[in-house]
């Protein structure tokens, strides 16, 4: 079979290769960066694991190989090698993916999905995160912005080498991508940054609420914490708002519509905040005497798309790098050449999602004055900035529309065209304009301390998370980012932007951000869980997640000594935190004499049955894994809140609020959890029964007699686990629940039998890799 090369092209010049690989320029081809020559051209969209694929782009040579679980080993004899073998690996597993996000980044969806997406790609234009991404690479050092430029030209040698053959959802619309530029990869860490920021999605929800129903039941809707009063500080502040502002027709209709497009937002970007546990154990706490280091992340998951057959593989992407210049495995995320969690040989690292709240809405006042548009602020009328924005839609001609900004930044609903006056929208989110956080990044994976990591971490400011670190003997934990400082307000609810009282006054200093080291407990976590007590000296967020992981593993963690096995996924028969607090609810205060008064209410029979179920209920172990018939009834008995509280006031909203709700609720502190364990003077217990304890009564009765799956319609599954055991001559092991590729035609898109859940070692010693990987490899070479 003949090779072929650039010079049997017809119009293409001949060309030498630098050692280093050099930027290579095609007139025909565009911003194609590495191009391959294949010595057998591939007749499908999915590499095999074996044979050799001649590449234009790699200096010596590089090999490819996968175990069962489709987890790659990317060995190189030098860095370049490595990092373009990245490129082209994430590209072979995850091009759709990489593809559709960037997508999304850039708001082009329309250009692949038609004019269902427009509405989200006027909204990704209006945040302009391409503004950000270019801030982040112009501030990368040059031999890191070197390093992208490799990595994307791996990426392009993939796209060129399967133009033609191209995963089933972009050759089915025909969609031929543009080739990866070093910035995408950036413009995609923007996204992932962007996507753990904020509670814009609360915000804009929180607003839709107060204009339909009454705006003194919203707290009760959006609880903060278990231990926290309700938000009425945000609420008044939001009441204190002209009514004729809240319940202007035109901005009811802007923020209904916005919060669909949030929700469309939601759907398409996998790498919206995924919740996750994560903890560390320092060495004289755990079995074996080194320190360990485990991360689970989560994902909610429909119960439609559960099965094998459909299901989508997690966001991040596992990778082993093998070369002189670097041994690392762990967590990345596709189209970036950056490890988010994993194992360097020396260092652990995890991060997780602090729920961080670094993003406001302002509703802005706004005219049409002189043929332009203005806001009001500090007493005066402004003038907004505005930029022209051409979206190009599948099927449709294109369109041309110009996007406007205040002070606070961009203004995601404005004026229609048939208003002169009225209100908008505006999100002010964190930034800075000297942000050097994928520096600070790839320089953690080079760290071989937690004394040298813990010093680079603190330069993270793009990113709101919670970082772990854990070396042979040292443990620590630093929550990064860039957090404003409020005045009069927490965030929770929109401001008024014309109101200077709840202006920011610039962002909390990173000597403040919550770190720990080598605690005497000998253990420190993360769960996406409140991470501050009230009070403290600067606001990370009002939108933890609901804290009954968290809570559990402290539990875990408590019981020396710590072993490897507390990584392995726990059984959701054993709930001690919700247990103990669900009891304790039961004997607080005045409820056990309500719930006497409640069981005197019911039949004779029926009241006997429900006091069985109440005294059974209080018996159950909170230390003890729960059996099947209790766990059962658990799970029914949480299922009621859920479907009943506040169904009689959703049911008349619209179904974008509704879905908005639901998912709130997912990631935050639920409001039917935040009933269920206190708020007995609730307004919405009335809607459901005559009262809190009524409701009890009759749901312990019947979620006993139930029987069948209680789940929800969504529920959270393991996605992903790591652990780092120090101890091991392999310390690191991966798990998966879900598939590497995201290629229905590859082996890898669903789990093969067996593989869901096990853990596989990932070597980071060459002595090791044969054992683990065997000698079966893709081999990438030079074209002649």
């Amino acid at each position: 079979m003949p090779i072929f090369t650039l010079r049997h092209l017809p119009r293409l010049p001949s060309f030498s290769l630098p050692a280093f690989c050099g930027a290579l320029l095609f007139g025909a081809i565009g911003s194609l960066s590495g191009c391959q020559f294949l010595e057998s051209r591939a007749t499908s969209d999915v590499l095999a694991d074996s044979g050799v694929v001649r590449v234009q782009g790699i200096v010596k040579s590089s090999h490819i190989a996968k175990n069962t679980a489709g987890m790659p080993l990317i060995e190189a004899g030098n860095f370049h090698d490595l990092l373009f073998s990245l490129g082209y690996s994430h590209a072979s597993d995850r091009l759709t993916q990489m593809v559709q996000l960037r997508l999304l980044a850039q708001g082009r969806l329309a250009e692949l999905h038609g004019a269902p997406m427009l509405d989200l790609d006027r909204l990704m234009r209006s945040i302009n995160l391409r503004a950000a991404a270019h801030t982040l690479y112009k501030n990368a050092p040059k031999n890191l912005q070197s390093f992208f430029e490799i990595y994307a030209r791996g990426i392009n040698a993939y796209l060129y080498q399967m133009r033609d053959d191209l995963p089933p959802e972009l050759a089915q619309a025909k969609f031929k991508p543009d080739y990866w530029k070093a910035e995408d990869s950036a413009l995609l860490f923007s996204l992932f940054s962007f996507s753990q920021s904020g509670n814009l999605a609360e915000e804009v929800l929180a607003l839709a609420l107060a204009q339909r129903l009454d705006a003194q039941q919203l707290p009760w809707l959006l609880p903060v914490y278990p231990d926290e009063p309700l938000p009425l500080d945000e609420t008044a502040k939001l009441l204190a708002i002209p009514r004729s502002a809240i319940q202007n027709s035109a901005l009811q209709h802007s923020s209904l519509q916005l919060l669909d497009t949030l929700n469309q937002f939601s759907a398409r970007n996998s790498l919206q905040a995924p919740l996750a546990s994560s903890w560390v154990a320092s060495a004289s706490h755990s079995l074996k005497r080194r320190s360990l280091l485990a991360l689970t992340t989560l994902q909610n998951s429909p119960a439609a798309v559960l099965s094998a057959s459909n299901a989508q593989p997690a966001p991040y992407s596992w990778v082993n790098l093998h070369s002189p210049q670097l041994q690392a495995t762990g967590l990345t995320i596709p189209g970036v050449p950056l490890l988010i969690s994993g194992f360097n040989g020396h260092l652990a690292y995890s991060m997780s999602a602090v729920m961080a709240d670094t993003q406001d809405i302002f509703i802005e006042k706004l005219r049409r004055h002189k043929g332009r548009l203005e806001y009001f602020s500090e007493q005066h009328w402004h003038p907004a900035q505005q930029r022209i924005e051409t979206f190009f839609i599948r099927g449709q001609r294109p369109v041309r529309e110009i996007l406007y900004s205040t002070a606070h930044g961009p203004l995601l609903t404005t004026l229609a065209a048939t208003h002169s006056s009225g209100y908008g929208l505006a999100l002010q989110h964190a930034h800075l304009a000297d942000d050097n956080s994928l520096n600070a990044i790839w320089q953690l994976l080079r760290s071989k301390t937690v004394e040298q990591a813990t010093q680079l971490v603190s330069h993270l400011r793009a990113l709101p998370a919670s970082v772990l670190l854990a070396d042979a003997k040292h443990i620590a934990w630093q929550v990064t980012g860039l957090y404003p400082n409020r005045r009069n307000s927490r965030g929770l609810f929109p401001s008024a932007g014309w109101d200077a009282s709840v202006a920011w006054e610039g962002y909390a200093d990173p000597m403040l951000h919550p770190y720990d080291q080598d605690p005497q407990q000998g253990w420190l976590s993360a769960a996406n869980h409140r991470l501050t007590q009230p009070g403290y000296g600067m606001q990370l967020s009002s939108s933890w997640a609901n804290p009954e992981r968290a809570e559990n593993l402290a539990q875990q963690l408590a019981k020396r000594p710590i072993a490897a096995s507390l990584a392995m996924p726990n059984s959701t028969a054993q709930r001690p935190w919700l247990i103990t607090e669900l009891q304790a609810m039961l004997n607080a205060g005045g409820m056990p004499q309500a719930l006497k008064q409640a069981l005197q209410k019911l039949p004779a029979p029926q009241g006997a049955a429900a006091q069985q179920a109440l005294q059974q209920f209080l018996a159950l172990s909170a230390q003890h894994p729960l059996s099947t018939a209790n766990a059962l009834w658990l799970e029914h008995f949480l299922a009621q809140p859920q479907a009943q509280l506040f169904k009689a006031e959703l049911q008349r909203l619209p179904a974008s609020m509704q879905q908005a709700f639901a998912l709130h609720n997912q990631h935050s502190y639920p409001a039917w959890l935040d009933h269920l364990l206190g708020r007995e003077d609730s307004p919405f217990w009335s809607t459901v029964s005559q009262s809190k304890a009524q409701f009890l009564v009759d749901n312990l009765l019947s979620s006993r007699q139930a029987t069948g799956d209680a789940r929800s319609d969504a529920q959270i599954s393991n996605s992903q686990l790591l652990l780092v055991d120090f101890s091991r001559s392999i310390p690191v092991s991966a798990a998966s629940f879900s598939g590497q590729s995201d290629n229905p035609h590859s082996p890898y898109f669903a789990l093969k039998a067996g593989s869901t859940g096990k853990f596989y070692p990932l070597p980071v010693n060459y002595k090791d890799v044969n054992a683990v990987y065997g000698k079966q490899r893709l081999t990438l070479l030079p074209a002649p």
